[in-house]
């Protein structure tokens, strides 16, 4: 029991992992975390478009991104709804996709450091 319990108060005492939250436009970039995030494209959008109702299913965005960190240059493809991807600023994933009739397409996103 006394194990468990400085093992509980070890835990309890590390640093918890950050997250950040940033938006950017389609063809824009953010620093984040040391690095940059660069929103390339929109490859697929299968969501039931604005004012109409669907019945089957809410669909989902794929979009492609440049994460960019020192030397290191990678494209992510990223869906919503998906999962995190790790890349070299840390876990992203997705987490709104907009896109208004006159307005570019703009996407927020978090970011976990590692």
């Amino acid at each position: 029991m006394w194990r468990s319990a400085s093992l509980t108060l070890l835990l309890a005492a590390l640093p918890a992992a950050s997250a950040t939250s940033l938006s950017v436009h389609l063809g824009e970039w953010v620093p984040v975390n040391g690095g940059r995030v660069t929103f390339l494209n929109v490859k697929e959008d299968t969501r039931c478009p604005p004012r109409a109702l669907c019945f089957l299913s809410a669909g989902g965005v794929k979009v492609e991104l440049r994460v960019e960190h020192g030397n290191k240059v990678e494209t992510h493809l990223v869906s919503l709804p998906g999962q995190a991807v790790p890349t070299p600023l840390g876990r992203l994933w997705l987490k709104t996709v907009t896109k208004a009739d006159r307005t570019p397409t703009t996407l927020t996103f978090e970011v976990q450091q590692n």
